[in-house]
């Protein structure tokens, strides 16, 4: 008779404890995702009015407050929109109407809006057999009363900055320091053929447009303006020692004489 064949050995069980790729098992790649870094938390974190800080050449501006720099460098591009939008209106009302006419005419179109939503919420709640209330019910349970410390210490804030530009203006004016009060008499001699072509609106127009586009332009080529205006500085800088350097000759010449 033919012998039977043995058995084939039944292989040993795997332990937890033992890797996969021992027993010829190649390991399986995990189909969760692996934890950001660093890095990518920084730039997936959400940017806060807190956090903004004007930089370079633009760092003066770091005395606004925070909400208005999160505004004029476009973080929020929905928000910066709407408010220039509201902007440009109110200036081109202004072009057609007096100024208490244009304070009543934004005021009314704000009651517009404000009825029109409502009374669609209104109804789409009546439709849907839900609960009606105003829906601004939420921004009119908020207390938005000014507490008396911050606008005491505000008012003191404005009364010193005012204190302060009169007093200066008064030394200007007077010539206290006559090489400042020169600059400033050049400054005036040039915004005055500025304003001779440029209305007080037409000037408003110019100003916020230069707010919401400089900015948000520096920010983003900082490093080729940077690079340009520190060139630019120093042929200002040669040009001037070359001044200071013929100015005394000339007079030299012309006392030698």
């Amino acid at each position: 008779p033919e012998p039977e064949p043995e058995p084939e050995p039944e292989p040993e069980p795997v332990s937890a404890s033992e890797p996969l790729l021992s027993h010829g098992v190649e390991d399986v790649p995990s189909s969760e995702p692996s934890p950001p870094t660093p890095t990518e938390k920084e730039a997936t974190r959400p940017i806060t009015p807190e956090s903004i800080k004007a930089p370079g050449y633009l760092s003066f501006l770091n005395f606004l407050h925070p909400i208005i720099l999160f505004i004029i460098f476009w973080r929020d591009v929905k928000l910066t929109a709407v408010i220039l939008g509201v902007c440009l209106v109110v200036l081109l009302t202004l072009t057609l109407n007096t100024f208490m006419h244009t304070i009543v005419l934004v005021l009314l179109s704000f009651m517009v809006v404000s009825l029109t939503y409502i009374v669609t919420k209104i109804s789409i709640d009546s439709f849907y057999n839900k609960e009606i209330r105003n829906p601004f019910h939420e921004y009119l349970s908020h207390d938005i009363s000014l507490p008396e410390d911050k606008a005491v210490e505000w008012t003191r804030w404005v009364v010193r900055k005012l204190d302060d530009e009169f007093n200066c203006l008064i030394r200007l004016l007077l010539f206290d320091n006559i090489k400042a009060s020169l600059k400033f008499s050049v400054i005036l001699w040039i915004m005055s053929f500025f304003t001779n072509y440029f209305s007080l609106l037409s000037s408003l127009f110019f100003m916020v447009g230069l707010v919401f586009s400089v900015p948000v332009l520096y920010d983003r080529y900082q490093s080729f303006i940077d690079c340009r205006v520190e060139k630019l500085a120093t042929r200002v800088e040669e040009m001037i020692k070359k001044a200071k350097g013929y100015i005394p000759a000339v007079f030299g010449k012309s006392k030698a004489e």
